[in-house]
């Protein structure tokens, strides 16, 4: 797959940002996230026999919708100061890329897609960190689109990338209401009391993926955990920034499935009202800085096998319409931990898509695994 950009340009807010929002702090949960990139990329298909607009106009779409987005989350506009504690918020502007790429068929692509070949639709290069966003247009020869959007995880979590994209779907389709950075409080939520398909399908690769790796003495699985909604009250989805911590739960290798859906359930409800009130108190530096030592000392110990999940479930990237149509597939890019895997919702139905970074030997006795083929299937198309 040949990939070939071009245009690049800056795209500023529609309206300057006022003198009072000029600087954007981060907390010390954002000074924490190391300096690199969350991407995503919304693949669209083109029915040739509709009135979709063409390409040009879409391109031209895009760039419009989003400088109005911008005035609403105008951070994602700035740089980064020098000490890299806040953002310079004086519209700076957000790289926009428009590149096209020689195949025949988005979907021919996509069937089997290699790392590199996503890679090359979305902009992953971490040598300028400055830049708190860059979007990339891809345009197939099939008519097909793909929209790669890279956001710092400096400023943001997966929640604020999905709270950014959505806004962005609704200025692009003129509908729907305006919302952007919020600190408002919204009614809370009650969690749910079985498991979750996010429990569930943890659980099942924690355990498949521990039977890969072979000789542990016991296995532990970190997992993001959006505190948004754990709250009393509960933060609006739209609160930006990074609202998560990293559960850990630690099972022997030989445990079952239920045994581990217990621990991961118990570990997702250590972050509660009371550890999110400690978390933003005068202790939280400390109380974040002890949760990522936690991380460090499990993974640095011999004979300790370490899973890392993150679940991008419900944050709604399949239902992203720019007006021409939800995208029919959701991906990211730019794997490289190794025992890391991300979860995202299948577009066909219920089910979770699941990517998995293992190492070569060790994805192969992964794939074999009997239990974890009774679950698989193809989701993507």
């Amino acid at each position: 797959m040949k990939v070939t950009i071009l245009s690049k340009e800056l795209i500023v807010p529609s309206s300057p940002t006022p003198s009072d929002l000029k600087t954007y702090k981060f907390s010390f949960i954002d000074q924490q996230i190391p300096p690199y990139y969350i991407p995503l990329i919304l693949y669209y298909s083109y029915d040739h026999d509709s009135t979709i607009e063409t390409q040009s106009q879409i391109t031209i779409k895009l760039k419009t919708s989003l400088s109005k987005t911008l005035t609403h989350f105008y951070p994602l506009a700035g740089r980064l100061t020098g000490d890299q504690n806040a953002v310079d918020c004086t519209d700076q502007g957000v790289q926009f890329l428009v590149a096209r790429v020689e195949s025949s068929n988005l979907l021919d692509i996509i069937k089997s897609p290699t790392i590199q070949d996503l890679n090359n639709l979305v902009k992953v290069d971490e040598s300028y960190v400055e830049e708190q966003l860059a979007i990339q247009v891809n345009l197939f020869d099939c008519g097909g689109i793909a929209v790669g959007v890279s956001m710092s995880h400096r400023i943001g979590d997966a929640c604020s990338i999905s709270s950014f994209v959505s806004h962005w779907f609704t200025v692009a389709k003129r509908t729907g209401p305006h919302r952007g950075v919020r600190t408002k409080w919204s009614p809370t939520r009650p969690l749910l009391v079985y498991p979750t398909r996010v429990e569930v399908v943890t659980a099942l690769i924690w355990k498949c993926g521990t039977m890969a790796l072979g000789d542990c003495k016991s296995s532990v699985a970190f997992h993001t955990i959006n505190f948004r909604r754990r709250t009393k009250p509960s933060l609006q989805d739209h609160q930006f920034g990074n609202l998560f911590k990293m559960a850990v739960a630690v099972a022997h290798p030989t445990e079952n499935m239920a045994s581990r859906v217990i621990k991961l359930r118990d570990s997702f409800n250590k972050i509660d009202d009371e550890y999110v009130k400690s978390l933003m108190g005068e202790n939280g530096v400390e109380i974040s800085k002890a949760n990522f030592k936690q991380i460090r000392k499990f993974m640095l110990q011999e004979g300790v096998g370490v899973f890392r999940f993150g679940s991008w479930c419900r944050f709604g990237f399949n239902e992203g319409d720019f007006g021409w149509g939800k995208p029919f597939w959701v991906s990211s890019a730019n794997f490289s931990d190794e025992n890391s895997i991300v979860l995202l919702d299948s577009r066909k139905d219920d089910g979770i898509e699941a990517w998995v970074v293992m190492s070569h030997d060790n994805m192969h006795k992964f794939e074999e695994n009997a239990e974890l083929q009774e679950f698989v299937g193809d989701s993507k198309l």
